[in-house]
């Protein structure tokens, strides 16, 4: 197995950025309570991120059928 280190060292650096902006979030939201406040930011982090992966780990076509 080939590993794009690039592509891996982008992707730890994503997974380290989505803390601070979740627990932001989660500051910011505090007084709607814990459980609507960890809904809101699971659900920004997802808008945000999704986005971001993209771009770090595209999936060509070839590679989704298995070829």
């Amino acid at each position: 197995m080939r590993v794009n280190f690039t592509r891996y060292g982008l992707y730890l650096l994503r997974w380290q950025a989505s803390t601070p902006i979740l627990v932001g979030v989660v500051i910011l939201l505090a007084a709607t309570g814990q459980i609507v406040s960890a809904i809101m930011a699971n659900l920004i982090g997802g808008l945000i991120f999704f986005w971001v992966d993209q771009f770090i780990l595209p999936l060509r076509l070839s590679q989704r059928s298995g070829k």
